[in-house]
């Protein structure tokens, strides 16, 4: 033995002197990233989202089901700095001509700015509150941002909303940043409100069919045309969808549970079709 296999040889036996055995019982494998010593998926992608983002282990996203999962996939990613904004693009060592905004070329292309802060973008936001009937909040930074994301089933209308927003906001920006030159006037004077109305209604139509929306009362406003849009979204939909898995894991194991399907079948009734509106 010489050389590199010599040297592999001394620093596995230098390792192992340091190393205690026990004489007695079998050998088992020890998780040391957590208390319990046992290890999980779960365990796992928090400390990968941790050491990649620098977000809390403890964060939790909020899945809206009224909009696609690529939106919900695209407002992780954004909420967790994991978008090729030109700022993590130059912290990820990236060389770029410049690192301002793609819309406005006045201020640094971050998160905030691109999303939030650019003039561009901010005058959208103000039609988006308007159009909703609420005061527009002061969005200092993301984490604002994530915690409008993360209430409760009683804004999952008004959250989607704004999903919808900034996945417009991202494809305006890109649309700009690879767009010919004449074009880019174009794209940067499109206002995405419109298209902003237009992508809600068609999405929470096909998720929410018993609604019946129609585009004259839902351009003018959200409440007058979905009456209980908020209920149905966060009660009826996933109520019904897991009902519905609920009855499919049963079966598929072989098992057929006639008085749980029975129950579920009169709530799903009542909440499609006997709830109050």
């Amino acid at each position: 033995m010489r050389g590199r296999s010599l040297d592999e040889f001394q620093e596995l036996s230098a390792f192992l002197s340091e190393a205690s055995f026990k004489p007695h019982g079998s050998d088992f494998w020890q998780w040391l990233w957590d208390k319990t010593d046992t290890f999980s998926v779960k365990k796992m992608s928090l400390i990968i989202q941790k050491k990649l983002s620098g977000v809390a282990a403890g964060v939790k996203f909020h899945w809206n089901s009224l909009v696609p999962s690529k939106v919900n996939i695209f407002v992780w990613r954004l909420l967790n700095s994991g978008l090729p904004v030109r700022r993590n693009l130059a912290k990820r060592r990236v060389y770029l001509a410049t690192d301002l905004c793609v819309m406005c070329s006045e201020h640094q292309g971050t998160e905030e700015h691109c999303f939030l802060h650019c003039p561009m973008i901010r005058s959208v936001w103000r039609k988006v509150w308007a159009w909703w009937n609420v005061s527009m909040p002061c969005f200092s930074s993301l984490e604002d941002l994530k915690k409008l994301l993360s209430g409760g089933n009683d804004r999952l209308t008004l959250q989607a909303t704004c999903m919808v927003l900034l996945w417009l906001i991202w494809k305006k920006r890109n649309h700009i940043l690879f767009a010919d030159v004449v074009d880019v006037k174009g794209f940067k004077e499109e206002d995405i409100f419109p298209a902003t109305q237009s992508l809600t209604l068609l999405w929470f139509s096909n998720r929410t069919p018993n609604l019946n929306l129609n585009w004259d009362s839902w351009a003018q406003n959200p409440f007058s045309s979905g009456g209980h849009l908020d209920s149905l979204g966060s009660v009826d939909f996933i109520m019904v969808e897991g009902l519905a898995r609920l009855f499919v894991g049963f079966r598929f194991r072989g098992r057929f549970p006639v008085g749980w399907v029975f129950l579920s079948f009169i709530l799903a009734l009542y909440c499609l079709f006997l709830a109050p509106r």
